[in-house]
């Protein structure tokens, strides 16, 4: 029987990752999704990039959702791309920068702000939501960003 995993905030830690993975017994046929900030703070922010590219494509489905981490990112390389200089100050975001190849950039820009599970009746997005409101009427930044309500 396949079993629908949810992991959020991965941050950069792929051993921790493929451990949890490890003791959940994960198989090809589960669907594993990765709820956002695959990168960041941790060591192996692009092993855990990887790791998400893999789930993908092992079991067909997506494996992840949008995170503010990505996001960040991606608004870095898009500076980057205009052959301007981004104002990166956090070591970690440096770090992240330094191992991130063009394929984790392509990958990351494909991540959907949320991801619905009809079979569970859910939606999963990184960060919240406002109630009593469709998914696609919710605020990108929400998505992304909101804590509290």
């Amino acid at each position: 029987m396949s079993r629908t995993i949810v992991i959020g905030d991965l941050q950069g830690c792929a051993e921790e990752a493929y451990a949890l993975l490890e003791k959940c017994k994960v198989t090809d046929d589960d669907h594993v999704i990765f709820a956002g900030d695959l990168i960041d703070r941790g060591p192996d922010n692009d092993k855990c990039v990887d790791l998400a590219i893999h789930r993908d494509r092992v079991q067909k489905k997506p494996a992840g959702v949008m995170g503010n981490h990505e996001n960040r990112h991606l608004e870095y390389r898009k500076i980057d791309e205009r052959g301007e200089k981004p104002n990166v100050k956090a070591p970690t975001h440096v770090a992240t920068r330094m191992q991130l190849r063009d394929e984790h950039y392509e990958y990351m820009k494909r991540l959907p702000l949320f991801l619905r599970l009809p079979e569970h009746n859910a939606v999963v997005v990184h960060a919240g939501v406002f109630p009593g409101r469709k998914i696609e009427e919710q605020d990108p930044y929400h998505l992304l960003h909101i804590q509290m309500i």
